[in-house]
């Protein structure tokens, strides 16, 4: 029997990557935060009209911790004529490691996420991911 080489694939993300998270743009990344944080760059998304936008929240630690995550939209990325998309529903010490998903409509092409963080020692671990709207959804059957 004979072997078969084929030429590495240059856009494989690895293995072990979800394919959903390989073609995300990271647009807000919370490490242990325990103020207000907003993105430090607009980033390029997807050119589409639809978003899925993904907020997975890992630990959350203090007391009365409150941590509402906006996202924005800009038409360029100095943020130019930027317009606010929508805000994920609070985020408290009770939510952690769970996701919640805000489905928006976007024309521009630049996005950010800006994350507003109160409460007594607050830390917030979590990520903000935009993806295409169709991403993981099907309109047909395959049974």
């Amino acid at each position: 029997m004979a072997s078969v080489l084929t030429a590495p694939n240059l856009l494989d993300p690895g293995a072990g990557t979800v394919v959903r998270d390989a073609e995300a743009a990271t647009i807000l990344t919370l490490t242990t935060a325990s103020t207000d944080q907003t993105a430090t760059a607009w980033t390029a998304v997807p050119f589409t009209w639809e978003h899925s936008v993904f907020l997975d929240v890992g630990a959350v630690t203090g007391t009365s911790v409150v941590c509402d995550v906006q996202v924005e939209a800009a038409d360029d990325s100095s943020g130019t004529n930027s317009v606010v998309l929508g805000k994920f529903a609070t985020v408290d010490e009770a939510d952690d490691n769970t996701s919640r998903v805000l489905e928006v409509s976007n024309s521009k092409q630049y996005m950010r996420a800006i994350a507003y963080i109160s409460g007594t020692t607050p830390s917030v671990t979590a990520t903000v991911k935009v993806r295409e709207k169709h991403d993981r959804r099907s309109d047909t059957r395959t049974a």
